[in-house]
């Protein structure tokens, strides 16, 4: 059983309360002057397992999403860059001639 503020939660009908935020309603198990009572289920998780086990299912294991592979971006062949900035990008640097 978990006890809930009545001063931030909203009554739906004679039976159910919500959440501003969440717009699921939950079920009033009991309720005082000052909270709203509702009856949340435990999970045990080797009765969970075993329970999955004698239907023949498994937990499925998330997957991460997959992104798509971006190709590095070069410097543009119209775009003349300064020798600093070109160093920057790994553009090789022309020895400089001392006239």
């Amino acid at each position: 059983m978990e006890r809930f503020p009545k001063e931030e939660y909203i009554r739906v009908d004679a039976t159910h309360f919500k959440s501003p935020v969440v717009p699921l309603s939950v079920a009033i198990y009991k309720e005082d002057d000052k909270y709203y009572y509702a009856w949340t289920e435990k999970h045990i998780p080797e009765l969970d397992a075993a329970e999955l086990a004698r239907r023949g299912t498994t937990t499925p294991t998330p997957q991460a999403a997959r992104k798509t592979p971006v190709a590095p971006r070069g410097l543009s062949p119209n775009i003349k860059p300064k020798k600093r900035v070109a160093a920057l990008f790994g553009a090789k640097q022309e020895d400089s001639v001392v006239s």
